[in-house]
């Protein structure tokens, strides 16, 4: 794994540990220069897993996404940390399909989007975007909304259509490489992948 995704889940143990209401700037992060690099992200990691299994999801703390619990950044962390090993896998030509990466999309357009064009100026999108999965025959439409996104489940007509395995569809909405077709505008896709990125 990389000091990003390290990064991101000692900011999130931080928060479950502290049941944070409120931002707050993070402790600095620095990768020992002497050890094992390997052993040092597993503590990171070891430490956000024990503080997420003991405390109850629905404990209200600070969030990116629309639900500020921890049971959210469970999942937000579980999905974040799926493209990171897919980064890290994808550098030595050995990445391995992502798991769950349906629930991942679901969370990407229902809370993750939400939270982000919300409360962080992330740009909305202005139009709507399709996937259709190959390999799970699974469909979603979103659309932008105020102050948010809908989406729906099934086929229907998108300014811009993207179809592949699911997980290629995921990986493709973090503007990852992936084995997709395109269909539509890509000025569009490129909307909603600056959203999701939060830029």
């Amino acid at each position: 794994m990389n000091a990003m995704s390290a990064g991101s889940n000692a900011r999130t143990w931080q928060i479950v540990s502290d049941r944070l209401l409120e931002p707050r700037a993070p402790t600095p992060l620095i990768a020992p220069d002497k050890g094992d690099p390997i052993a040092w992200y597993r503590q990171i990691g070891d430490g956000l897993i024990k503080a997420l299994r003991s405390t109850p999801p629905g404990t209200n703390v600070f969030c990116v996404t629309n639900q500020p619990t921890v049971g959210a950044w469970a999942r937000r962390q579980a999905s974040e940390t799926s493209v990171h090993r897919w980064d890290a896998q994808n550098a030595f030509v050995m990445a391995e399909p992502i798991e769950h990466a349906d629930d991942f999309i679901v969370e990407i357009f229902d809370h993750l989007l939400p939270g982000l064009i919300a409360n962080f100026g992330a740009p909305s999108p202005t139009g709507t975007i399709g996937l259709a999965s190959t390999d799970e025959k699974l469909a979603w439409r979103a659309s932008p909304m105020p102050g948010g996104v809908g989406l729906e489940r099934g086929h229907s007509i998108a300014d811009v259509t993207l179809s592949g395995t699911t997980s290629d569809l995921f990986l493709a909405l973090w503007n990852r490489p992936a084995a997709i077709d395109i269909v539509g505008d890509q000025d569009v896709l490129r909307q909603w992948r600056r959203a999701i990125a939060g830029n």
